[in-house]
């Protein structure tokens, strides 16, 4: 007679896959690419979501840039190491493989037979098609763009921000509202890449795309080779830096990691690399983060600022002026090279 089967990860993987894990422990979780609001920490805004990368399940928090596969969320949720959230998934999903009994846990039932393989096609959806409507600059464009940042309309031309009129969302036309504005990020996998940028309207309607993390803003503008490269929040940042004359960047969002090949690929255009991300919670935890995977300095606005509500740079030219940023730079760049 041959005994129960050992309770490892490839026993467990075999017998229920990623989609139900997250479905049972992941309780606000209900379509995959769907935000929602963690259920690890206060959340006031939907922040989350399970994403597919690479034919696998993730856990993605946009705010604290965490990112966990299932095993991970389960571990991180109830604070236990790897072969006791094992444990749990063969208790809950009634695996019937060999392992200790979890003493003073209260036992839960599932009730189904899990797929032994995930087929993501029937859960992920395809890459939205965003088109838009460019219109001509008006003088309310002009008038938000330059007296908050004096960027002309031939800058953001240069980085391919266009006033537009209209856009559709596979194919489901939106009439745009009052300066609203798309972001060009050029074409790839036959799909046009953009950022929809409202910025008078409420948090909710305020950001629309379709761009991952492979589309970083403000690459395809930069020289071909030079000294520092700055990566930052957003490319509203990035064209600030550009008009002081420093070369910049800005992943899809800033939590995101740029793919290592890009970054690869960078260093060997730029001999540094240094984050100027906000100088708030989420940003402080990025950059942190960021830094040692890129290998990179760190640097952000000086906390003598954020009683004025500026965190970046872009807030630090609309209040102050763009002589006075490039000061704030040279002073930490002064310092990290006494250190």
């Amino acid at each position: 007679m041959y005994g129960k089967r050992e309770l490892t990860i490839e026993n467990v993987r075999n017998r229920v896959n990623s989609y139900d894990l997250f479905s049972y422990y992941c309780s606000p979780f209900k379509a995959i690419n769907t935000r929602f609001c963690s259920e690890l920490r206060i959340d006031e805004y939907p922040t989350c979501c399970v994403y597919a990368y690479s034919n696998k399940l993730f856990y993605k928090d946009f705010a604290t840039g965490d990112s966990y596969d299932d095993i991970g969320y389960i571990r991180t949720k109830y604070n236990v190491d790897f072969f006791t959230a094992l444990s749990y998934i063969n208790r809950d999903f009634n695996l019937d493989l060999s392992a200790k009994t979890l003493k003073g846990v209260p036992t839960m039932q599932f009730f189904g037979v899990p797929d032994k393989s995930i087929n993501l096609k029937k859960y992920v959806k395809e890459t939205s098609v965003i088109k838009v409507q460019v219109r001509q600059w008006e003088k309310e464009d002009k008038s938000f763009w330059n007296d908050k940042y004096n960027f002309t309309s031939k800058q953001l031309s240069f980085y391919r921000v266009y006033p537009i009129k209209f856009f559709w969302i596979n194919n489901i036309m939106y009439s745009c509202k009052k300066n609203s504005y798309g972001y060009y990020l050029g074409n790839r996998k036959g799909i046009a890449r953009w950022k929809i940028y409202q910025p008078l309207q409420p948090r909710e309607s305020k950001w629309f795309s379709n761009i991952n993390r492979e589309d970083v803003q403000g690459v395809t503008q930069l020289p071909e080779t030079g000294d520092t490269l700055y990566i930052t929040s957003s490319l509203k940042d990035t064209i600030v830096l550009r008009k002081l004359g420093l070369d910049a960047v800005a992943p899809s969002a800033e939590t995101t990691i740029i793919p290592e090949d890009i970054i690869t690929e960078l260093k060997t255009r730029f001999k540094n690399l240094v984050i100027f991300y906000d100088n708030d919670n989420p940003g402080i935890i990025a950059s942190n983060k960021h830094s040692k995977i890129y290998e990179a300095d760190e640097i952000c606005i000086p906390f003598k600022y954020i009683s004025e509500g500026i965190k970046d740079p872009s807030d630090f030219v609309e209040k102050h002026s763009y002589e006075e940023l490039l000061n704030v730079i040279n002073t930490q760049k002064n310092e990290r090279q006494k250190t």
